[in-house]
């Protein structure tokens, strides 16, 4: 395995390439299809699901495998989450906690 020297740094990965450019995927017959909201998210079973802004105007195929949801774009795994059922939203990076307020004496 190659590493890297004193001051050398590893090149960044590319970018996918924009969502407009590519062609929208075909699904199986009966798939669970999602369209993504201009906000990035998706309605899934009483939950709004955070799928990423780069999905946005895009169909995604929603696949329950047991406790855990699969979102695909094409044959792309985008999201795994493990829905929480007293969670309306469902973000992709947990929230940071808010600082205790207390009180100016």
């Amino acid at each position: 395995m190659a590493g890297f020297g004193i001051g050398e740094v590893p090149a960044r990965p590319k970018s996918p390439p924009p969502l407009e450019t590519l062609t929208e995927p075909t699904y199986p017959e009966r798939s669970i299809l999602r369209s993504v909201s201009p906000r990035g998210t998706i309605g899934w079973r009483g939950h709004q699901v955070q799928v990423g802004a780069r999905w946005i105007g895009a169909t995604v195929r929603v696949v329950p495998v047991g406790q855990l949801v699969h979102v695909y774009w094409g044959e792309t795994l985008i999201r795994v989450l493990a829905p929480d059922p007293n969670t309306y939203y469902i973000g992709i990076r947990a929230r940071k906690e808010l600082p205790a307020k207390t009180p100016v004496t």
